[in-house]
């Protein structure tokens, strides 16, 4: 098992950051604000930040810069759709550094299931169906990440049917579940989902803002919040 794996596993509600823009200011925001792990971007057109994040050529300075300065686990978006996802950019991006790529199932390519070079966080849409459960646990995927929210309920408050959504997703899946704040997800809300067993919580735009100052406070906020959960 690759190293996001393992620290899912080996404790609830690790802390994952995805940055809004590929900078430093804001990988430098996020490590210093207590994140357990860095996403970054690119070849996408992001809906929540409203930032397009450039190719592997544009971003390979910033990639080796990043995973030079941050001792933690890193994973990248590799794309948004199936033709902007190359092989050989994910060889790259392992000899660079990063542990993970961070993909919805739907734009990843299928050679991606039979690559080992980097573990692999698929996402579900809202639109996945019950046999997508079911296969994943029979697939050489790693993680499951539950973006299931309807694109016109982003930024809205966390609900009760929200939270039987994911303990539903729990059930279903037998590895590790990271849960994004697609929805505005406050540090109130995080007491429910360490309850239910929640093994990983992204941040990202929604929650954290655009800026580098907004990513530390937002990030540091939530990280004592965890903390003080654990406790």
């Amino acid at each position: 098992m690759g190293n996001l794996v393992n620290l899912l596993n080996s404790q609830k509600m690790n802390l994952i950051v995805s940055l809004p823009a590929n900078s430093m200011d804001h990988v430098k925001a996020a490590a210093e604000g207590g994140a357990d792990v860095i996403k970054v971007h690119m070849n996408v057109e992001h809906r929540a930040s409203g930032n397009s994040f450039g190719s592997f050529d544009d971003n390979e300075g910033f990639f080796q810069e990043m995973n030079g300065y941050f001792s933690g686990i890193t994973g990248v978006v590799p794309g948004d759709s199936l033709d902007k996802v190359k092989q050989p950019d994910i060889v790259s991006l392992k000899k660079i550094g990063f542990d993970f790529v961070s993909i919805y199932s739907h734009t990843a390519p299928a050679w991606l299931l039979e690559d080992h070079s980097l573990d692999k966080m698929i996402a579900i849409s809202n639109k996945y169906t019950d046999y997508e459960l079911h296969s994943f646990n029979a697939a050489n995927i790693q993680i499951v990440e539950t973006s299931i929210m309807n694109p016109d309920d982003y930024g809205t408050s966390l609900s009760i049917q929200d939270i039987l959504h994911y303990q539903y997703l729990l059930s279903k899946v037998n590895g590790p579940i990271v849960i994004p704040t697609q929805k505005k997800i406050t540090l109130q809300d995080l007491t429910t989902l360490y309850k239910i067993g929640v093994h990983g919580f992204m941040i990202g735009a929604v929650v954290t803002g655009k800026t580098a100052d907004q990513l530390y406070e937002a990030t540091k906020a939530y990280k004592e919040e965890i903390e003080r959960l654990r406790r």
